[in-house]
């Protein structure tokens, strides 16, 4: 198979993974938009809680609206971008709204992709990383504040976002 014909495979795929996603969290992840097919480009708005500005938790966003853009190469290097539509105060977003993920592993689907930017959003501490800042200001001040009210961060855990699945149901036989 062709570098292409992988790509679009794996496309295909990793948005089919993304709709099982959405599935599970209905409330808080919805695809917008998908260009292309295969996927080119995909808008998500997802509904969790997050820092507008340094005002943080007096000032929060609902919800975000990001576009990811898949490169002609993808799954492999230099992976997917993200840009934020709405505005973020994150240490790992520019003030152009342009999210700085770190490494690209070729490994990681969309699926697994979104839920690493769910946590970001949520300013998990796992994931968020002062260290490598693309928002000096807003790194100083997740740190400040990590340090003195760590319990503002994550602003949510992902785990209570997912729909409950119901109880299994209970079948009797006969050990006649």
């Amino acid at each position: 198979m062709t570098v292409a014909g992988v790509s679009a495979a794996r496309r295909r795929v990793d948005v089919i993974k993304l709709r099982e996603l959405q599935a599970r969290m209905p409330r808080t992840l919805t695809i917008l938009r998908i260009t292309g097919d295969p996927a080119r480009s995909i808008v998500l708005r997802i509904v969790i809680p997050t820092a507008f500005n340094s005002d943080y938790p007096r000032e929060k966003q609902e919800a975000s609206v990001v576009e990811i853009d898949l490169p002609e190469t993808y799954p492999f290097p230099p992976g997917p971008s993200v840009n934020f539509k709405t505005p973020i105060w994150h240490p790992n977003v520019f003030p152009s709204g342009k999210w700085c993920f770190g490494e690209w592993q070729i490994t990681e689907n969309l699926e697994l992709f979104v839920i690493r930017l769910m946590k970001a959003i949520a300013l998990d501490p796992v994931i968020t990383n002062p260290q490598s800042a693309a928002n000096i200001a807003a790194a100083s001040w997740f740190v400040l504040h990590q340090r003195l009210h760590p319990e503002l961060f994550p602003t949510t855990a992902l785990a209570g976002l997912n729909l409950e699945a119901p109880p299994p149901a209970i079948g009797w036989r006969s050990i006649r």
